[in-house]
């Protein structure tokens, strides 16, 4: 394996044709530049450093090996027009540079960008999940420290950001993706007392967190940062003849099939995932975050949030814990290579079932809801003999942890 060189795709715009490299031949000394079409760019999250299961600095390669900082894809690449403007080289997105001053619900977010003319251009919008995740950077981590300074989820160097200065750690951004799936923080019954709410997804540039946010957001709403230009995010899937490798055209990656219907530790997934080989196929890794989250499907009305015309996913009946949603059981969470910030002793995943959480507010009341949505981002130990420490709560609920999830490792298209 080559440890921080080895460049998975080289994306740059050339408009309208967006042009990757590809990968390395499955060898440590010999190297192909194919160029291959790619309409769907999936960026670097330019995490650069690697960790152990207690959240320790490590040598990359030195131990638990497939991290995401072992591996450069697509680095970021803006350009930065006297801080009104970003330009995304890799996307061809365009970002306004300053987050809006104040924060609205969700209809007035929609608005808000609808109304913008920075830059003198009137076609502003809210964007997607996929195209605000896009801009995350998971070199960031929240302190709780007052001599050491908070780092955001997102490039200071290109992006004006603020805090919010009432709770840092809440300074959360609207997308125009809305939750479709049920009602979330509560019954899906709009006429149970603990009814939910209708919800959008939203990124948090302070923590780095996907989640739900209801549409009204009480009390005081969320952020906005508007964008401009193509859509970006479309998959363009394709399965194999075997039925084993699902490729997507649109961003060249190859992914396992069937995730196998086994869970692992975190160190269990990064290593089976390095060992792994499949029709002739031997650089398999544990897929970072924005490799992931790019496979899914933030669309459906239903659970799992993955295209199961193409994928194979496992229903756990011992998941959805109080039985909520009437489902008997749910979908699984899926382990990346990314450790987050804020808990480094926790490696990311993605919900492609709900993601539970129970209320904090209330200390009699400990049913497990979907609090965070299909499609969440969130974390868990590592250990997991960790799980339920407390380090999955916040002053406002307590995140179930599983310590075991599911893996479905990624290629590169050669």
């Amino acid at each position: 394996m080559i440890f921080n060189s080895m460049v998975k795709q080289v994306g740059f715009v050339l408009f309208p044709l967006i042009l990757a490299g590809c990968d390395s031949e499955d060898s440590d000394t010999t190297e192909t530049t194919t160029e291959v079409n790619s309409s769907y760019v999936v960026v670097d999250t330019m995490q650069s450093d690697c960790y152990d299961v207690d959240g320790e600095t490590i040598t990359c390669g030195s131990e638990y090996t497939g991290q995401d900082a072992e591996y450069e894809t697509t680095l970021a690449d803006y350009t930065s027009d006297d801080s009104t403007v970003v330009t995304d080289n890799n996307t061809g997105l365009m970002w306004e540079y300053n987050q809006a001053d104040d924060q609205y619900d969700y209809d007035e977010a929609v608005a808000y960008c609808e109304a913008q003319t920075t830059g003198d251009y009137d076609d502003w919008r809210l964007p997607s999940i996929k195209e605000l995740y896009s801009i995350a950077d998971y070199n960031g981590a929240m302190s709780t420290d007052e001599d050491v300074d908070s780092v955001p989820y997102i490039d200071e160097d290109y992006f004006g950001f603020e805090y919010d200065t009432n709770q840092p750690f809440a300074t959360q951004f609207w997308s125009s993706t809305e939750y479709l799936i049920n009602r979330v923080a509560g019954s899906n019954d709009e006429d149970d007392d603990n009814a939910g709410y209708w919800a959008a997804l939203g990124f948090n540039f302070a923590d780095g967190h996907i989640k739900s946010y209801s549409e009204d957001s009480s009390p005081s709403g969320l952020y906005v940062r508007c964008v401009r230009g193509d859509e970006y995010g479309n998959n363009d899937f394709s399965l194999n003849d075997e039925g084993t490798i699902v490729t997507d055209n649109a961003t060249d990656l190859m992914w396992e099939q069937s995730d196998g219907g086994e869970t692992y530790s975190w160190p269990e997934a990064l290593e089976y995932c390095e060992a792994l080989e499949l029709e002739g196929y031997t650089e398999w890794r544990l897929p970072d975050n924005k490799e992931l989250q790019s496979i899914v499907n933030y669309g459906t009305t239903e659970v799992p949030a993955i295209d199961t015309d193409y994928f194979d996913i496992t229903f756990n009946e011992s998941y959805d814990i109080d039985d909520v949603y009437g489902d008997g059981g749910d979908y699984g969470w899926f382990w990346s290579s990314t450790t987050i910030g804020d808990f480094p002793m926790n490696g990311s995943y993605f919900a492609f079932g709900r993601a539970y959480s129970y209320s904090n507010m209330d200390s009699d009341d400990t049913t497990y809801y979907d609090y965070h949505g299909a499609g969440a981002q969130r974390s868990d130990p590592k250990d997991p003999d960790d799980i339920n420490d407390g380090t999955g709560c916040s002053d406002y609920a307590c995140d179930e942890e599983r310590g075991y999830n599911y893996v479905r490792c990624v290629h590169d298209v050669e």
